[in-house]
């Protein structure tokens, strides 16, 4: 049985979330509440991924070069986070 479009969104980011722990180096590990935001380099492009505490991806957001990237990075509130 084929399956849903929602079950296979949900089995993709699971699998993208295993590559980044394998493959993704990550930059910058931090912590809000209990979501833990990482930023990877993967090759030459730079990923951001969240997820709870109990491993469930949250988001997976990718920048394609550095000039996409410095301007998010000036937008952080550092101070947020611990």
């Amino acid at each position: 049985m084929p399956i849903s479009l929602s079950e296979y969104e949900q089995l993709s980011k699971r699998l993208q979330c295993v590559v980044l722990y394998q493959a993704g180096i990550p930059l910058m590990p931090r912590m809000h509440g209990r979501q833990y935001i990482m930023l990877y380099s993967l090759g030459n492009f730079y990923v951001e991924a969240s997820w709870w505490r109990d491993h469930e991806l949250k988001y997976i957001y990718a920048f394609k070069s550095t000039s996409e990237l410095a301007p998010y990075l000036d937008s952080i509130n550092w101070r947020e986070f611990v």
